[in-house]
């Protein structure tokens, strides 16, 4: 698998079904947005778009 599928893979754990997963996923991506990682560079490394990073942060 590549990395590009695997952050794929990760981005729909935290969209979708599996809610503890999706909220540690979450987490995740807030406490690295809080310890000063822009929007735009979490978009980047999941490569998704900026809106997409702000739905999870506003859900987390």
């Amino acid at each position: 698998m590549q990395q590009s599928d695997a952050a794929q893979l990760s981005l729909i754990n935290i969209l979708n079904a599996d809610r503890r997963a999706a909220g540690s996923q979450r987490r995740k991506i807030a406490k690295r947005y809080v310890a000063g990682e822009t929007m735009a560079e979490l978009a980047l490394e999941y490569e998704v778009g900026e809106v997409t990073i702000w739905g999870a942060l506003q859900a987390a």
